[in-house]
């Protein structure tokens, strides 16, 4: 053993020498891991590692790329369990002074990017309730693409247990477009108020035409009172949802109800083919008066295809593309991230997005694609459109070869009827009206598609391609959907904050400092010549270095902030200098799932509190019940609990006794109860209620028997589904038994009487 020390001029002496082993010898070269010598991480090792946790890169994986760095498991110079000390240390070290971090980004975002956009919302204590933000190119996406929106609050992958709800577009390539992101703790109509406001605050208050959300009532009354001209659908998927959850069965998967009614829902679009085909299923499957479908059929005209037809939606009938952003950011964030690193995360995920757009815009621009009519009408959508909304395009061109024209033209109405009308469905529409006016340029079909999604439909198509016009009328064009849908951009919009970043990264300067510096370990490690030459140069370069990086060292770029990027910190308490706090802790039950979130409508109900059998109250139960007494039992009983007091008896009180313990109001509906009689005003007279003169006591309360269950297609009690009159389908036969000793039926082995069983048979 030898034991060196350090001197003041940097130099090292021997202080202690022992030349024979004092301590226990390993018996294995594998035991040398398990020293605490090789507890340590290197710290240029850590930082890579927080990369890669950072990315919600699991542990295993970590371990893995490390393992490959090294040349395999045994050269590493930690082991796993220093590694996995390692992560949580950095994970400790990212959610302290949380919310401080997360506003030190927000000031970072805003510097670089004038346009950027956040807001905070505090309660008294100034502990945060709801964050609001909006990159500059959100602001720019929803200039141009902000008529049709999507909100949902399903997603919630945070420490704090708070809904993350993101505001989600459609571009004209067809793909999600985030505009907006919020943090709330409650979802109540405050916070979505607070939340609805900030967002027309960052878009400078321009309203959506529609949007679409879950059955949340919470939400339908902040929309209704911030966004009063705003159309507000339901997510048709919730719909489904939720009725296959109440139908059971009937809405299975293979069940001939479910095609039917997809059917109906999914390709009606009309009034009446809806109310006809509605009409006839109900009838025809027996759900005619049930409690869901009647509160469904009420609300039709927030989520039934024919009563939206008119409302312009980008052919978004759910919060679908809200559920992909939710899946998509869950690779990015792991499931209990402080808000700091979500807001990180959240950047990579825009900026994955941009690149999503960027190739499609490219693609739009150089890759041909060939029509399939050849008509000219066609060839002007090829023109007109970006790729993804010219297939979309081309595929309504190719359904217009499917109907005729009947008739002619007649006042300037024109009847598309389909060529197959007798296969569909009875109830479903095969022939159209088209209003037609050349003169304007009119061609207006009653089934709304261009009102709903911005693009002619096949009926149209074919009045159009009968009479020969071969361009599509400019009002038909919708800008939205064209490959210069950009040109209404103000000239302070245009520039995105991905094209105005002039500089290179501070993480990307470092991961190619990192990579040459790998190299020359590398080529340094070689022999003893390489390695004492790579440290002599590396001491030179590091001597250099150390001035030019202190006299050069970046200071934040200013940007110029538009007058409404400043944030809105809305703070109670007045005290602006002291330091945020972090919203309340509510950690669930359990690991953190990564399961979508339930809505309000979607979860259970909570059982409802048990009731005292005795007393009736709901605010405690039957062993707190104040109307019981203990007492205790003889102490010459038994002597195994003589000397002390063991077991008490429960006694319900004399009434006497029940002046002191409840209200009149409850001892009157207590006596009324145990006589009969109908309710009392006054208990002044204790043997009214008796005419032996004493009043009797008072009995506990029968249990409440439990509620029956009842049969799912009917609704009625004392049977169930399997065994309903009203069901279609095939019913479950009544099992018969069958002697295992006689093969005969009607008994068993136990009753059989050919066996060796005493039993006799039963008749």
């Amino acid at each position: 053993m030898i034991r060196l020390r350090r001197t003041f001029d940097h130099g090292w002496y021997i202080s202690e020498m022992e030349l024979e082993h004092n301590h226990v010898m390993a018996d294995a070269t594998g035991e040398k891991m398990h020293w605490k010598c090789h507890n340590n991480v290197d710290p240029s090792l850590r930082l890579l590692i927080g990369h890669m946790r950072g990315n919600n890169i699991p542990l295993n994986q970590v371990y893995g790329v490390m393992c490959d760095m090294h040349g395999g498991a045994a050269n590493l110079p930690f082991r796993k369990r220093s590694l996995k000390s390692t992560c949580s240390s950095i994970a400790h070290e990212a959610s302290q002074d949380d919310i401080n971090k997360l506003m030190a980004l927000f000031g970072e975002s805003q510097a670089t990017d004038g346009d950027f956009f956040y807001s905070v919302d505090m309660d008294s204590e100034r502990r945060v309730r709801s964050i609001f933000w909006s990159h500059a190119k959100s602001r720019a996406d929803y200039v141009c693409f902000g008529d049709a929106i999507t909100f949902d609050t399903t997603y919630m992958s945070n420490l704090y247990e708070m809904p993350v709800g993101m505001i989600v577009g459609v571009n004209n390539h067809f793909q999600c477009c985030l505009l907006a992101c919020v943090v709330v703790r409650e979802e109540t109509v405050e916070s979505f108020e607070w939340a609805f406001n900030m967002f027309l605050k960052a878009m400078h208050g321009k309203h959506p035409q529609t949007i679409l959300t879950d059955m949340c009532r919470q939400m339908e009354i902040a929309i209704a009172n911030v966004f009063p001209g705003t159309i507000h659908l339901w997510c048709k998927w919730h719909v489904m949802k939720n009725m296959k959850e109440n139908l059971g069965t009937t809405y299975s998967k293979t069940s001939e109800f479910k095609r039917e009614f997809d059917l109906l829902v999914n390709e009606m679009t009309t009034v009446d083919e809806f109310e006809t085909g509605w009409s006839d299923i109900m009838t025809r499957y027996n759900l005619v008066g049930h409690r869901y479908i009647d509160q469904v059929y009420e609300c039709r005209d927030k989520w039934a295809k024919p009563y939206i037809r008119t409302c312009f939606c980008a052919k978004m009938s759910s919060t679908q593309r809200n559920e992909c952003m939710n899946h998509v950011l869950k690779t990015y964030v792991s499931r209990s991230a402080p808000l700091n690193v979500f807001f990180v995360q959240y950047n990579k995920l825009m900026s994955d997005r941009c690149g999503h757009e960027d190739f499609e815009q490219s693609h739009t621009k150089q890759v041909r694609k060939e029509t399939r009519s050849g008509n000219p009408i066609e060839r002007h959508g090829y023109h007109v459109y970006t790729r993804a909304l010219f297939k979309l395009f081309a595929d309504e061109v190719y359904k217009a070869a499917g109907y005729i024209i009947r008739d002619g033209m007649d006042n300037g109405i024109c009847w598309v009827e389909h060529f197959d009308a007798e296969r569909r469905s009875k109830w479903c529409r095969v022939r159209y009206e088209v209003k037609v006016d050349f003169e304007k340029g009119i061609f207006e079909c009653m089934c709304g598609k261009f009102e709903h999604m911005g693009i002619l439909c096949c009926h149209s198509l074919k009045v159009m391609i009968h009479f020969g016009v071969t361009l599509i009328p400019e009002h038909y064009v919708m800008k939205r959907w064209t490959k210069h849908a950009r040109d209404i951009l103000p000239p302070k919009l245009r520039c995105y904050q991905r094209d105005n970043q002039h500089m290179v990264s501070k993480t990307f300067r470092h991961s190619i400092i990192y990579t040459k510096a790998c190299e020359t370990v590398r080529l340094g490690d070689v022999s003893m010549e390489t390695f004492a030459y790579a440290m002599r140069k590396l001491d030179e370069l590091n001597k250099e270095l150390a001035p030019i990086a202190a006299a050069t060292a970046e200071k934040p770029t200013e940007g110029v902030p538009d007058e409404t990027a400043d944030p809105d910190i809305y703070d109670q308490s007045g005290e602006a200098s002291r330091p945020f706090k972090e919203p309340e802790r509510r950690p669930s039950r359990g690991r953190p799932t990564t399961k979508r979130r339930k809505a309000h409508n979607e979860r259970g109900k909570k059982n409802s509190h048990t009731e005292c059998e005795i007393c009736g109250s709901d605010s405690h139960i039957i062993s707190d019940c104040p109307a019981i007494v203990t007492e205790p039992v003889d102490k010459g009983s038994s002597d195994e609990y003589e000397g002390r007091v063991t077991r008490s008896r429960a006694h319900i009180v004399q009434p006497e006794t029940l002046q002191n313990i409840f209200s009149e109001e409850e001892r009157d509906d207590m006596a009324c109860e145990d006589t009969g009689d109908p309710p009392c005003n006054s208990i002044a007279d204790p043997v009214s209620h008796n005419s032996g003169g004493a009043r009797p006591p008072i009995k506990p309360r029968e249990k409440p028997r439990a509620a029956s269950r009842r049969c799912k297609i009917c609704g009625e009690t004392g049977h169930y589904q399997s065994t309903c009159p009203k069901r279609d389908g095939p019913r479950t036969p009544v099992s018969v038994p069958i002697c295992s000793t006689c093969k005969m039926p009607g008994h068993y082995k136990t009753t059989c009487t050919t066996g060796v069983s005493t039993y006799k048979k039963k008749n």
